[in-house]
C-alpha cells in the first residue's frame, strides 16, 4: 500500500510532468501543435476543426483527473517533446525558475546545442577517416 507521502510526491511530479507537456506546445502553431499522424495513430490526432486552444484545454482538464500511474507514460512524452520541438525550431524549454536557480538561459542553451553538435561532428569526421 502507498503512503500519502508517496502519493502527494508523486502527485507533483505528475503535474510538474504535465506542465512540462503545456510549456512544450508554447509558441508553434496551429500546425506544428498536431501530431504526425503516421507516427501517432488513427484515433490519436486533432482535426482541422479542433483549435490550438481546445487541445490543450482538453489536455488540461483531463490531467485534473489523472491517477498516479500514469506518471512514466507523462514524463516520457515531455521527452519526447523535448527532442521534437528541438527538432522543429530550436526551442529548448525548462521551468523558468530552474534555469534562474542554475544560471541558465537561451544564450547559455543555444551555447550548448552548438558545443554537443561540434562535438558530435568532429568525433563523425574522424570516424570517417
Amino acid at each position: 500500500m502507498i503512503d500519502d507521502f508517496a502519493k502527494r510526491y508523486l502527485h507533483t511530479d505528475l503535474r510538474e510532468a504535465r506542465e512540462a507537456v503545456l510549456r512544450k506546445l508554447d509558441g508553434l502553431s496551429e500546425h506544428d501543435i498536431r501530431p504526425d499522424l503516421a507516427q501517432r495513430g488513427k484515433d490519436m490526432w486533432a482535426t482541422e476543426h479542433e483549435s490550438r486552444a481546445e487541445i490543450t484545454a482538453r489536455y488540461q482538464r483531463v490531467r485534473v483527473h489523472a491517477v498516479v500511474h500514469v506518471l512514466t507514460g507523462t514524463s516520457r512524452h515531455a521527452g519526447h517533446a523535448d527532442i521534437l520541438r528541438e527538432q522543429l525550431d530550436g526551442a529548448v524549454e525548462m521551468d523558468p525558475a530552474t534555469l534562474a536557480r542554475r544560471g541558465q538561459d537561451a544564450t547559455f542553451w543555444a551555447n550548448r546545442r552548438t558545443e554537443v553538435e561540434r562535438a558530435a561532428r568532429a568525433a563523425a569526421a574522424r570516424e570517417s577517416n
